[in-house]
């Protein structure tokens, strides 16, 4: 399995190690080649460079299953999975690569051969290749996961004894798209100034998961929020956490984003009951609530409806299985084993 562990924890990260264990609780065998910036000690990282020990983990392999985002990742372990006959299975969870780029990884996937997965429609129709379409998700177990940090469930209770809604976003880091912030940030504290100039109770906790490289837009989040006056009413919590524990405590969950694939976040935040409200830069699950991207207005119009009817808006959660996710993959690999006649070690 070729792509991010964590630390730190992103989506995709987050995906490759659940999906790591379903698939040994079914009898796989699961090896880790580590792209994340931290080094952990159980799995090969790859930013080693150690050579020798990468050309030994893919020879052992029977399978590669291929997350990477970085193109030089990708190309690596897709040349790797030729070089020394491996089948190879590669896995978009994005894509923002111009048209020549586009263009000259459709020809070099046409060529390999690979097995694709991608994780939306949308996704699908940019690469515009034959594949598998199932959603990245793997649903978290609320009872494995790590504690809320202390001071972060004492700013919950505090919102809470002053009688605010609770709404939560989370982004991996703080990023610009297309001239933007990409998560959004910048959208979610003005729309809890809105809330509070209409008098609506309301509160935001929004998570960022690897302050590294942000720093800049962190200092202008925090003085908008000194200089309107909502230090009250929001927290931007550095570091990641259990997101899925966050939800539990929960009112609305909101994704922001100018860019998307299939946002673990929002299909946790379904599968938590929580009021889910999105960008509609890509198509999302059924019982997300949509606004326009980038419409700071339509963000306010939507969310001051789902509070005038929070029961309403919790019973449209309609959370996906993960075993359809799950389930898909392992067919895939049974499938490509059997053609191989290889075993059952990727």
């Amino acid at each position: 399995m070729c792509g991010p562990w964590p630390a730190p924890v992103g989506g995709v990260s987050v995906h490759i190690q659940r999906l790591s264990q379903r698939l040994m609780e079914q009898g796989f065998g699961v090896a880790i080649c580590d792209e994340s910036p931290d080094r952990k000690q159980d799995h090969f990282f790859l930013r080693s460079f150690n050579l020798r020990r990468y050309i030994r983990l893919v020879r052992q392999a029977d399978l590669l299953h291929i997350h990477s985002s970085v193109h030089w990742f990708r190309l690596l372990h897709l040349f790797s999975a030729v070089l020394f006959g491996k089948p190879a299975v590669i896995t978009f969870h994005s894509w923002r690569a111009g048209g020549m780029t586009t263009r000259l990884w459709r020809l070099l996937l046409r060529a390999t051969g690979s097995e694709l997965v991608f994780v939306s429609e949308e996704i699908a129709q940019q690469l515009a290749l034959p594949g598998l379409v199932a959603p990245a998700y793997v649903q978290g177990v609320a009872a494995s996961e790590p504690p809320l940090p202390q001071t972060v469930v004492s700013w919950i209770e505090q919102q809470a004894c002053a009688g605010r809604l609770l709404l939560v976003s989370n982004a991996y880091r703080l990023n610009d798209h297309a001239g933007a912030d990409l998560y959004g940030l910048d959208h979610c504290l003005a729309l809890i100034q809105s809330l509070r100039d209409q008098g609506v109770a309301a509160a935001l906790l929004f998570v960022v998961a690897n302050p590294e490289g942000g720093e800049e837009k962190l200092t202008s989040a925090e003085a908008f929020i000194n200089n309107h006056a909502l230090a009250d009413h929001c927290l931007i919590h550095r570091g990641a956490l259990s997101y899925v524990r966050l939800l539990q405590r929960a009112d609305i969950a909101l994704r922001t984003t100018n860019t998307d694939g299939d946002a673990l976040s929002v299909r946790e935040s379904l599968a938590a009951g929580c009021i889910t409200i999105a960008s509609d830069v890509t198509r999302r699950p059924a019982g997300v609530r949509l606004f326009g991207t980038r419409d700071e207005a339509d963000l306010l119009r939507v969310v001051t409806v789902a509070i005038k009817d929070l029961a309403a808006g919790r019973g449209e959660c309609k959370p996906v299985a993960d075993e359809d996710c799950v389930a898909a993959l392992a067919l895939l690999y049974q499938r490509l084993f059997r053609k191989s006649g290889a075993g059952l070690l990727f």
